[in-house]
């Protein structure tokens, strides 16, 4: 027969059960709903009232709502199966935007000499604790 050893699905808690307890295989969500909990926290700090301005949404982060998806999809793909790598990985998109490139991927245009980024930079202490809040 089959040895399956890994199976990936949408967030289904039966689903789960299943696979740990039966099949004693790893378990694993499809990449959009292992990021859509991120997603949805980041368009709640990404945008909103004039009036709740830089203080539950903030400008600064208003242009990185999709590049931050497209990070997170990276990083998922490029976490090596480990918990601990890819925690790394989605933490340092928050230090990225912030212009700190030493945990970036050595080959990524922002470790190139001359590189020029396509984004405001973070400053807001605010902006950055509501980016790593939303990335945990």
């Amino acid at each position: 027969g089959l040895n399956v050893t890994e199976v990936a699905h949408d967030y289904q808690p039966q689903v789960t059960q299943f696979v740990t307890k039966e099949l004693h295989a790893t378990n694993s969500y499809d990449t959009w709903h292992g990021t859509k909990n991120v997603v949805k926290e980041m368009r709640k700090i990404c945008s909103g009232t004039v009036r709740n301005r830089n203080s539950t949404w903030f400008t600064e982060l208003s242009d990185k709502m999709k590049s931050t998806k497209t990070h997170l999809y990276w990083c998922t793909k490029n976490c090596t199966g480990s918990a601990d790598d890819l925690q790394s990985k989605i933490m340092n998109i928050s230090l990225h935007y912030q212009g700190i490139h030493h945990g970036c991927h050595h080959e990524s245009r922002c470790r190139q000499p001359g590189y020029v980024p396509k984004r405001k930079l973070l400053t807001d202490p605010a902006a950055i604790r509501a980016l790593e809040s939303a990335l945990k």
